[in-house]
């Protein structure tokens, strides 16, 4: 994995070191960035093979890589998702999955940030679930 950051007002690329519990490279994951955090989340490891739903926070000042931990009705392993970040809250949405041959998945989810705890919503794929 390379982590490059791009100085708008030079048009210059830089690469930036990897320090700490990474993602490994993978398609289709999905990232999402703030002032302070990058974040990335899930992906396929192999092309159509596995997928990981694992969130890996770095921390924009330090350059540091760790792994968020998380608890509860967690989204299965996906890649090519929506994922979206208001504030504390991450959305993750649709996807696709893996058994045999890729499968579309239309679950959603909510991971509360300062808690870690995902919790599944209601959905097409969760109809039950209120």
């Amino acid at each position: 994995m390379h982590l490059w950051k791009l100085t708008f007002g030079t048009g210059r690329w830089e690469r930036l070191p990897l320090r700490g519990k990474y993602p490994k490279s993978a398609y289709g994951s999905r990232g999402n960035c703030n002032d302070k955090h990058l974040l990335v989340y899930g992906g396929a490891l192999q092309y159509y093979s596995k997928s990981d739903n694992s969130l890996f926070i770095c921390d924009l000042s330090s350059l540091e890589w760790n792994v968020f931990p998380t608890v509860g009705a967690n989204p299965p392993d996906l890649h090519r998702q929506g994922f979206v970040r208001i504030g504390t809250d991450m959305y993750v949405i649709r996807g696709i999955m893996h058994n045999s041959r890729p499968i579309s998945y239309s679950g959603v989810f909510h991971l509360d940030l300062k808690t870690g705890i995902w919790t599944a919503l209601p959905s097409t794929e969760n109809p039950h679930i209120e």
